[in-house]
């Protein structure tokens, strides 16, 4: 029971002490800090894109028609 624990706690550690370890990181490479900030704007330009209300929305109604007549033939 005390081994399962520890499978659960090392990586609630891990992830607790992740914004230490990105924060060390940006401060010894500067360059880091700008692939960072563009990779969340890219993810959230991309959260936003799959969220949004447009997207999804295909209408596959005329060719399943067209589909079926051809394997009625």
């Amino acid at each position: 029971m005390e081994f399962l624990l520890l499978l659960l706690v090392l990586p609630l550690i891990w992830l607790v002490r992740l914004p230490v370890r990105v924060v060390g990181t940006v401060r010894r490479r500067p360059y880091v800090s700008a692939a960072l900030g563009l990779g969340v704007l890219a993810t959230v330009w991309i959260g936003f894109q799959v969220l949004s209300d447009e997207a999804g929305q295909a209408d596959y109604a005329p060719g399943d028609a067209t589909l079926r007549a051809m394997l009625e033939r």
